[in-house]
């Protein structure tokens, strides 16, 4: 992870970000909205001619290192820097152009539509209809009435909404219906066989 960590981050024209709480934070935003990181201790952001970034291990005091739950070793740095310097690399990303994620609806009578691009309405084999809303950067849209697409900045935000939409009916293993990412593979069970006389 430390190769992944070198490599410099470059930023698109119109995102500009600033480093907040005494370099503990990384706010990185445009017009259409921000995203803010903590950086985990030991690492620090370095910002070369407004145009890139870098992620770098920082020294550590000795009364910082009390405070620490963990030792920080030099192998921990190094995973903990490879890992923020993607986190930071997809909220760039996001912000330039949206993060996607479609979810499928299979079974008879599983459909959803969107009321507004802040709220779904899920049908999905209950007595009710299903209302959820959706936080204000991310957005969603129902091409087909058993397809959900998820579009927003924040990679991980739009990761935790759809799992959690998911989780509203996640496929049973014997049909398969409900809830599922576009392009999953769900291995069914067989059910009873009629026995023999």
């Amino acid at each position: 992870m430390d190769r992944i960590g070198e490599k410099l981050i470059f930023i698109p024209e119109g995102i500009s970000f600033d480093l907040l709480g005494d370099g503990r934070e990384v706010c990185v935003k445009n017009p259409r909205g921000s995203v803010t990181l903590d950086i985990p201790m030991g690492l620090k952001v370095i910002v070369h001619d407004n145009q890139m970034l870098s992620v770098k291990p920082r020294h550590v005091s000795s009364r910082l290192k009390a405070v620490a739950r963990r030792p920080l070793r030099k192998s921990r740095i190094q995973a903990l820097r490879g890992s923020f310097r993607t986190q930071l690399q997809n909220a760039i990303f996001g912000l330039s152009s949206d993060w996607y994620s479609v979810l499928e609806l299979s079974g008879l009578g599983y459909t959803a539509s969107a009321i507004n691009s802040n709220c779904l309405q899920l049908s999905v084999g209950l007595s009710h209809k299903i209302e959820v809303n959706i936080e204000a950067p991310m957005e969603v849209s129902c091409p087909t009435p058993q397809q959900i697409r998820l579009a927003g900045p924040d990679l991980v935000k739009l990761t935790q909404c759809a799992s959690s939409i998911r989780s509203l009916r996640t496929p049973d293993a014997y049909h398969g219906k409900g809830v599922r990412w576009s392009g999953e593979i769900i291995s069914l069970k067989e059910g009873k066989k009629p026995q023999a006389l």
